[in-house]
């Protein structure tokens, strides 16, 4: 079995802002050999956070997939309302779920999904190799209803499950995956009866669908909007596809496929509504990927309006190179600004990448040239997200952006400012981005067939346990959280990371103060270094204890930003954060 070599150090984040929170932490659920697959915000029965995982090295016995349910900081707590619960399949058999009784354990599951309802109970789906199950949960993660809807004989290949709730019709959700490459997409009640379903066969044209993201659409007739990648298995490369059909599950509405000139690689995988009105009115947000010849793949961010046509389209070429799909976008209002942001989560051999964006498409900077946060979970296993939230609902709330995954074998919660910043993330730059619309392909749907039919010999059994805390890299330095700027307002950071030496103010403007405490005397080196690595020799001399030593940060030139203040006392070294405010 797995292990995390990095389990070891608790993250000492000092902190002067919002001290009741974990923001600018990262925190770690200790439940060995778990794979997180979904990850979202609860609002219905309070604040906090719902993941979905799956046994990643399940042995017969073990359960198949956990279900978290926390509080605000990714920990578990009274109420009975915040759980983690172990949920074990049971069906007729192993190799065919739905025959007579007596039940046995289903050895596999490949994901979850697990979402809040309007109702304050919750709804899952997921995917074994026969077939696709569903269950609603009550407030305390207990199973309420249940149902498994087998795949046709001879089923070889499957995609994830995804669910959405239907707000036209109430307490009703989409189901959406694929088999043999169809994609079939059904309309469930919170029993998991089958209201409607539809199955869009391609592969008589030689087309595989593959979707990754399902969202209702809010705007004008609530169509259900389907994206993920298409491909020929005769040779031809993967397509990004946007679809939308009735909420009735009857007719397509869009059915267009975009690729860039050049790529042999193109998905949509993630969507999120935008609130935005860029491109004349609100529509939505959807990320994926787009590789070109000249270089190893590109992260791809575009808006469409409220009728699936697209409004503009960003690839982004960020400094770490490899794959960089988009996993998961979030939008969010600054009030300061009076626009719109949006967050772009992505994956790369260094960790998770974050690309902050604006409403139209264009990366932003907080510290530097189209900022790039870079999170490194771990050196060993760098984490892969599977999603992120964000929580902008006003000034009296903890407010920041939410990052779900794995690494190694254990889930996280990475809880980061809006400016990107936690103690364990690094500040890169993106390279280059380009706005050149994709091409534009339309398909002709193939006439629907019946998807699949439920079997009631099924059930799923849980179990309650689980436990969780904070905690980064041994290898990482770990400064003060920066500036929780949900406003961009200039709200201090935490001004010291030793006991016996003080750093004021912070943020500076142009004078920075250094006073040393407890020792009679001390031999002091100062060194500022910016982002880019690039080091500026202050000061070097003994000072005695309570002396004041008086940096002109002003008469230096420096652009404002973030900087490294490192402290060498006597052999020792401290770093400190500083924000440089100069007017």
């Amino acid at each position: 079995m797995k292990k995390l070599s990095l389990l070891a150090a608790l993250c000492v984040l000092a902190m002067s802002i919002k001290a009741q929170n974990s923001y600018g932490s990262i925190q770690y659920n200790h439940l060995p050999s778990n794979d997180c697959t979904s990850g979202f915000l609860t609002s219905v029965n309070g604040p906090g956070f719902l993941m979905g995982s799956i046994n990643s090295y399940y042995n017969y016995g073990q359960p198949n997939f956990f279900v978290d349910r926390t509080n605000t900081n990714g920990q578990f707590s009274v109420p009975a309302t915040f759980f983690r619960r172990a949920y074990t399949l049971m069906g007729g058999s192993p190799g065919n779920p739905c025959i007579a009784p007596p039940l046995t354990q289903i050895n596999t599951c490949s994901n979850v999904q697990v979402i809040e309802a309007a109702s304050g109970n919750y709804a899952l789906v997921g995917t074994t190799d026969m077939g696709i199950f569903y269950a609603e949960l009550g407030v305390n993660g207990g199973v309420l209803n249940q149902k498994f809807y087998p795949f046709p004989s001879g089923t070889i290949t499957w995609s994830k499950a995804l669910i959405t709730e239907s707000f036209v019709f109430p307490n009703e959700f989409f189901i959406v995956g694929s088999y043999n490459f169809k994609m079939y997409l059904m309309r469930v009640d919170n029993a998991g009866v089958i209201q409607a379903q539809y199955l869009n066969d391609q592969t008589g044209t030689g087309d595989n669908l593959q979707p990754w993201a399902i969202i209702e659409s809010p705007y004008g007739s609530q169509n259900l909007v389907v994206v993920g990648s298409m491909f020929n298995y005769n040779g031809s490369q993967p397509q990004a596809f946007y679809y939308e059909i009735d909420n009735g599950l009857t007719t397509p509405a869009v059915n267009n496929y975009y690729s860039h000139t050049g790529s042999p690689y193109a998905s949509f995988n993630s969507i999120t509504i935008s609130n935005s009105n860029s491109g004349g009115s609100p529509g939505f947000l959807v990320g994926g990927y787009s590789k070109l010849p000249s270089i190893s793949g590109q992260s791809w961010v575009t808006r469409f309006d409220q009728t699936g046509n697209m409004v503009w389209s960003t690839l982004i070429d960020g400094s770490i190179s490899l794959s960089r799909i988009v996993h998961g976008i979030t939008e969010r209002y600054s009030a300061a600004n009076s626009t719109y942001e949006n967050y772009n989560m992505a994956v790369s051999p260094a960790g998770i990448v974050v690309y902050k964006m604006d409403e139209n498409g264009i990366p932003m900077s907080t510290y530097g040239l189209f900022d790039e946060f870079n999170y490194a979970i771990s050196t060993s296993n760098p984490g892969l997200p599977v999603a992120i939230t964000s929580n902008n609902l006003g000034a009296t709330q903890d407010v920041g952006l939410h990052i779900y995954g794995t690494s190694g074998t254990y889930n996280y919660l990475a809880q980061s400012y809006f400016s990107g910043e936690t103690g364990c993330s690094a500040i890169t730059y993106i390279n280059a981005y380009d706005q050149t619309m994709p091409n534009l392909t339309t398909w002709a749907d193939i006439t629907p067939a019946p998807a699949m039919n439920p079997c009631t010999n099924f059930q799923i059994n849980s179990v309650i346990g689980g436990s969780s805390q904070v905690i980064c890299p041994l290898n990482v330095s770990l400064p003060a959280p920066a500036t929780n700027n949900k406003q961009m307002t200039s709200t201090s950071i935490a001004e010291n990371s030793s006991d016996e030496i003080t750093v004021f103010p912070n943020p500076v403007k142009d004078k920075l103060y250094i006073e040393l405490k407890g020792k009679n005397s001390s031999s002091i080196s100062l060194t500022l270094t910016d982002v880019l690595g690039r080091q500026i020799k202050l000061d070097e001399k003994t000072v005695v204890s309570g002396e004041r030593i008086e940096v002109n940060l002003d008469k230096l030139n420096l652009p404002k930003g973030i900087y490294n203040l490192e402290i060498q006392e006597n052999g020792t070294v401290t770093k400190q954060k500083i924000v440089y405010s100069a007017e």
